[in-house]
C-alpha cells in the first residue's frame, strides 16, 4: 500500500472543505494545535462525521504540511501483520516476506501518520508504538538495530475509547500518549439548524459544481425534513441523500421529495419476496426487510466478493472485522432461522463460511 499522496483534485476538494468550516470553533482548536506539531492528537467522533478531514487540517495548517500526510486503518490488519505494515520488515524476516518493506512511519519520516480505528489495535502493537511515540524509535521486522523517524501521530476512533481503558482494552499510558490534545467530532443530528443549514449549503454548491449542473432549490417543508432526520451516517448520509436528489433531475424539492430519497438511503422502503410455506397459502407476499437485515446482506456479498478475506471485505466496508462477523453472524441466522427459509435478497441462499 502506497502512503497518501495530495493529488491536484483532493487538493481542491479539501481546500473548499477548510474554506466552509473555517469559522468552526472546533476547526479553529484545530488549526491551534496544529503549530504544535510533535503534540500528538485523538480526535473522536461517529462514522461519517469527518475525522480523517480533520486530521488533514491539522497536517495541512502545521510546518509539516509539505511532507508525507500517511493514512493507515489499524482494523484492516492484525498482529504482526500490524508491526509489519507500521514499522517494515527485513527480506525473509518471516515466511512470504520476499523483499525489504518500509512502514509507514518510514514513509511518513518528517510529516503525519493517521492512524484510524486505534480502539482497535492489539495489546502487543500498543506497546511497540509506546516506544515510537516516546522516543521516535522504530525497531523493523528482522533487523538488529534500532531507526529513528519524526512524525506526527493523529489517532481516530468511533468507539468509547475511554470504556476500553477501563476494560484493560487499551493500555492506559498508550491511552494519555495519543490523548495529548483531544477533539470531539458532534454528530450532525446535534448541531443547530444554522449549522445545518450551512453544511447543507455548501453540499449542494458542492455537488453542483461537481456535476456542472441547476443548483438546487429546496422549499421550507424541504429544509424541515433535513432538520429533524436523524442523520445516523451523518455527513456521508447527507451527501448521499443530496446526490440521489441530482439524480432525480428535479430542481425544485418539497418535504416529500426528501423523504422519498431518506427512504432510499436508509432503506426503509425496501422489499424482500417470502414464499410462503403454509398448506393454505402458496402465493408470494412482500414483507419489509430491515435495514440491519439488508446490512447484513451487503456484508455477506462484500465477504463473498472479496473471496472470503474478512481484512479485505471489512476495509471496503468501512468497518472493523468485529463488525462484520457480527453482520455475516446476522446473515447465517437469516438463511437458517425457519421462519425466514426461502427469503433471498440480493443473493442469500448460501452459508456464509468461516464464521467461528
Amino acid at each position: 500500500m502506497k502512503p497518501f499522496t495530495k493529488e491536484t483534485e483532493v487538493k481542491n476538494k479539501i481546500r473548499e472543505l477548510y474554506e466552509h468550516c473555517q469559522h468552526d470553533a472546533l476547526y479553529q482548536a484545530a488549526k491551534r494545535v496544529a503549530k504544535y506539531d510533535t503534540m500528538s492528537v485523538l480526535i473522536t467522533g461517529e462514522t461519517g462525521t469527518g475525522k480523517e478531514n480533520l486530521a488533514h487540517y491539522i497536517h495541512d495548517n502545521s510546518s509539516r504540511a509539505e511532507k508525507p500526510f500517511v493514512i493507515l486503518n489499524i482494523a484492516q490488519y492484525s498482529g504482526e501483520t500490524l508491526n509489519s505494515e507500521l514499522f517494515g520488515h527485513k527480506k525473509g524476516s518471516f515466511t512470504g516476506a520476499i523483499t525489504n518493506h518500509k512502514g509507514f512511519f518510514k514513509q511518513a519520516d518528517g510529516g503525519t501518520i493517521f492512524l484510524d480505528e486505534i480502539g482497535d489495535i492489539a495489546l502487543s502493537t500498543q506497546i511497540a508504538l509506546l516506544r515510537t511515540l516516546n522516543d521516535g524509535s522504530i525497531r523493523v521486522g528482522g533487523g538488529d538495530n534500532e531507526d529513528f523517524v519524526d512524525v506526527r501521530v493523529i489517532a481516530a476512533t468511533n468507539a468509547n475509547i475511554r470504556e476500553k481503558v477501563e476494560l484493560g482494552i487499551l493500555r492506559e499510558d498508550f491511552y494519555q500518549r495519543i490523548n495529548h490534545y483531544p477533539l470531539l467530532l458532534t454528530p450532525f443530528r446535534d448541531k443547530t439548524e444554522t449549522q445545518k443549514r450551512k453544511s447543507i449549503d455548501f453540499l449542494i454548491s458542492k455537488i453542483s459544481n461537481d456535476f456542472n449542473g441547476p443548483r438546487l432549490v429546496l422549499a421550507d417543508s424541504a429544509w424541515q425534513v433535513l432538520f429533524n432526520h436523524n442523520f445516523k451516517g451523518n455527513y456521508r448520509e447527507l451527501e448521499n441523500i443530496i446526490n440521489r436528489l441530482y439524480v432525480n433531475e428535479k430542481e425544485s424539492i418539497e418535504g416529500s421529495d426528501i423523504t422519498d430519497v431518506i427512504n432510499e438511503v436508509t432503506g426503509d422502503s425496501l422489499m424482500r419476496t417470502c414464499k410462503m410455506s403454509s398448506a393454505t397459502s402458496k402465493h408470494e407476499q412482500f414483507v419489509p426487510i430491515t435495514m440491519n437485515e439488508h446490512i447484513c446482506v451487503i456484508a455477506h456479498n462484500t465477504f463473498m466478493a472479496c473471496g472470503n478475506v474478512k481484512s479485505d471485505a471489512a476495509c471496503k466496508l468501512g468497518i472493523d472485522t468485529k463488525t462484520l462477523n457480527k453482520y455475516l453472524a446476522g446473515y447465517n441466522s437469516m438463511v437458517n432461522n425457519p421462519t425466514t427459509m426461502g427469503i433471498n435478497p440480493i443473493g442469500m441462499g448460501e452459508k456464509v463460511m468461516g464464521i467461528n
